[in-house]
């Protein structure tokens, strides 16, 4: 099989955005990945990598690892969907409940996106009113996608980016628009002891303001310390949602929260999925998420994440020359910050060379495990230093092309990305390719 049979057929070549051949190094990064499992994926060409992208930080705890593939193994030869319910629903619902006591009621779908469309949807319900207020990535249904710089084709709604930790401005479009909910996400990239007290402003203003609170933990989700962010720092939302590494990997999502909102659901709000109770999403769930309490996963992701980031941002001090290089984010999942695209992409073509697979954020999991992470390390300083001396001319060392951001970054930025922006040729202002010009 040839990239171009498969750019005929399929958009880019691509299922997700971020996956595209121009979000990475063009002509260095392998096209397919074959199989993965434990840490390691495994390229069309036998390659081995040690992965940290981690589906996009859907896979928590591992490729292929072993409790899940053994309980959607077992569901698979009992059948997967039914035409009623199946007591395995309640069974979720009721470790969801108790991992998360926020959770009094909620619903199962397959993606993040759905679960923010959905929580938005009960939120514009149970209020009455239309406007939104967002701060962070919420996915590529039209109530967000028509905020972003790639909207064609979405409905334009009265929907208002807020920008992380401005309490000033929460509360000005608080009075000024009354909306119905404001979704974030806890956090980005952003230091422990901002986000505890942003999301703390944010509740107190939301409960003032009668605007209904949803937290967006889909990334956040089961990587956090206490599974989340709310539960870390003691936050209790009006709704919430969770996806991406809720099955390890295997598609699940679900929203829900104050019951008395939920119930709307109950009467002329609609939000159904054929899907919504697919057993093996359900079955895979029920076991990541009892593998995660009943394990110190997260403090191992931690302690490991921990020791990457650190030594990252020593190799940087010790041996490069520019100040704009280091790794910013909590532990779970990480950022690399270079001053250009080609300073980041020679970085990254340097480490897959020797078997470490980058991509635009770094989430450690469960498999990741200390002989992992030494080898990482020892690769970030060796790499390091082929940047080093390329530095006033990074692209003479590049095989491939320079990665350009994804969407995310795009709408999201953390304050340091905006240095990597590329001087736009047509009007002089830094901005990613795909946006227009101001």
């Amino acid at each position: 099989m040839t990239w171009k049979q498969t750019t005929t057929l399929i958009p880019d070549g691509v299922q997700t955005l971020s996956k595209r051949v121009c979000c990475h190094v063009a002509d260095v990064y392998p096209e397919w990945i074959e199989y993965g499992k434990g840490s390691k994926i495994f390229d069309a060409l036998g390659r081995k990598f040690i992965d940290y992208p981690c589906s996009l930080g859907a896979t928590i705890l591992g490729h292929a690892y072993p409790a899940v593939v053994e309980a959607v193994t077992e569901q698979l030869k009992k059948g997967t969907l039914f035409s009623l319910s199946h007591p395995k629903e309640t069974e979720l619902a009721e470790l969801m409940h108790d991992v998360f006591p926020s959770m009094e009621m909620m619903r199962f779908v397959k993606t993040g996106s759905e679960s923010c469309q959905a929580a938005v949807r009960v939120a514009r319900a149970y209020t009455g009113r239309e406007p939104i207020l967002c701060c962070g990535y919420h996915g590529w249904h039209s109530w967000y996608n028509c905020t972003t710089p790639k909207n064609a084709g979405s409905v334009k709604q009265d929907v208002t980016p807020v920008k992380w930790g401005d309490v000033r401005k929460l509360e000005e479009l608080l009075v000024e628009k009354k909306p119905a909910a404001f979704i974030l996400e806890p956090y980005v990239y952003e230091d422990e002891g901002r986000v505890e007290k942003w999301l703390k402003e944010v509740r107190k203003l939301c409960t003032v303001h009668k605007t209904v609170m949803i937290l967006d933990e889909n990334v956040t989700g089961f990587r956090t310390r206490k599974l989340s962010a709310q539960n870390h720092w003691k936050i209790k939302p009006d709704l919430s949602c969770f996806g991406k590494a809720m099955a390890n990997g295997v598609p699940m999502a679900c929203f829900g929260g104050n019951r008395d909102i939920m119930k709307v659901l109950e009467s002329n709000c609609f939000v159904s999925s054929t899907f919504g109770g697919d057993l093996l999403g359900i079955s895979a769930a029920i076991a990541t998420i009892k593998v995660l309490r009943n394990k110190a996963a997260i403090e191992h992701i931690w302690v490991m994440g921990s020791k990457m980031k650190t030594a990252f941002n020593q190799a940087a001090q010790a041996i490069m020359k520019g100040e704009d290089i280091k790794c910013i984010g909590l532990p779970p999942r990480t950022h690399f910050i270079f001053p250009t695209a080609a300073h980041k992409s020679l970085f990254w073509q340097e480490c897959l060379k020797q078997g470490i697979f980058f991509g635009h954020a770094q989430f450690v999991g469960y498999s990741h495990d200390l002989t992992d992470i030494d080898k990482t390390i020892s690769v970030i300083r060796q790499a390091m230093k082929m940047v080093n001396k390329f530095w006033d001319k990074p692209q003479d060392a590049l095989v491939g092309i320079p990665a350009e951001e994804t969407l995310r970054l795009v709408t999201t930025p953390a304050p340091e990305q905006t240095k990597a922006m590329p001087d736009c040729k047509k009007c002089g202002k830094k901005h990613w390719t795909f946006q227009k010009c101001e």
